[in-house]
């Protein structure tokens, strides 16, 4: 980040202050939920149908963010045609708590409008064009229940990530499995965030959820470039993904009893994720996002870890 003065230092204070809460939900909230609620279901209770969801989709493409033009109902037609047998998806709510989907927290990069999605409400949001830059013009951000129809009828799985954590998170997640008992089948709800997983795994033990990890969140972007230009805080954040990879990958693994995990493929390109430790344990594992061929192959052929690509066509 090259800024300076008080813009710098908004920016600095708002990405401290989402550490001090991951570090926080990590080293206290979930235990002391552990300790007031005791412990989650047994994670082997979900192992068999988290295999036979992945067995499933194992010879389709995985798309990630849904495919072109992203989380969109038009892209998932087209990555469908494509061959896919699964797709990633984005969870954000607008200004009137409407579901949607939704990859960054503003609308700028993806459509015609700007200004973050929280801000909009659902009328603002749907008169934005979601295609008009990658060609597609016309498309529109979809409503969680409208992306759902869209997976049934085109027989996919939904991975659908939990983006931020709001009032509405558990309660929405919780009426959509409620109202359809076919999408235990068919959804898997994945998060960065411990206490999503850890609430709805405690609320519906049927939801198959899944933790993502990145051992360089704080100092690197998911490209791998640095998040920070001045040395110092690279070196500290680095530290931070240290302690916090070490966590996650302990004592949180164990009170959150997951029977799926979704490392970035770097961390296991790298050995920063332990695959064998995980293997050991019977932890299915899906790796994101994967592009170059030949990482696609070895991940394929060689770690047999099913992937999500941005690679459509």
């Amino acid at each position: 980040l090259k800024v300076h003065g008080g813009f710098y230092s908004k920016l600095l204070m708002a990405f401290l202050s989402q550490v001090i809460c991951s570090l926080f939900t990590v080293l206290l909230m979930i235990p002391l939920k552990r300790i007031l609620n005791g412990p989650l279901p047994v994670r082997f209770d979900s192992s068999k149908k988290v295999k036979n969801i992945l067995e499933n989709i194992k010879n389709g493409l995985k798309v990630h963010r849904g495919g072109i033009p992203e989380n969109t109902i038009e892209a998932f037609c087209d990555s469908k045609s494509a061959g896919a047998s699964a797709v990633e998806v984005d969870l954000q709510f607008t200004k009137d708590g409407h579901p949607v989907l939704l990859h960054d927290y503003t609308v700028d990069r993806t459509s015609d409008g700007t200004g973050e999605i929280k801000s909009l409400t659902l009328r603002e949001a749907k008169a934005l064009d979601f295609g008009i830059k990658y060609g597609h013009r016309g498309a529109r951000i979809p409503t969680l229940e409208g992306a759902v129809e869209s997976i049934k009828e085109l027989d996919l799985v939904m991975f659908l990530e939990v983006k931020s954590v709001e009032k509405h998170t558990i309660p929405t997640l919780l009426e959509l499995f409620s109202s359809d008992s076919s999408l235990y089948d068919r959804i898997i709800v994945i998060s960065f965030f411990p206490a999503v997983i850890y609430e709805v795994k405690k609320s519906d033990p049927n939801i198959i959820v899944g933790l993502l990890m990145r051992g360089t969140m704080f100092s690197k972007f998911p490209d791998g470039t640095p998040r920070f230009s001045q040395t110092w805080i690279t070196k500290f954040t680095e530290c931070l993904d240290k302690i916090m990879y070490s966590l996650l990958n302990g004592y949180i693994q164990s009170i959150l009893n997951l029977s799926l995990v979704l490392p970035h493929k770097d961390d296991i390109l790298s050995e920063r994720f332990d695959l064998l430790k995980y293997r050991k344990t019977g932890t299915f594992i899906v790796t994101w996002t994967v592009n170059d061929k030949e990482e696609q192959n070895h991940f394929q052929d060689f770690l047999k870890i099913p992937y999500l690509t941005d690679n459509v066509h």
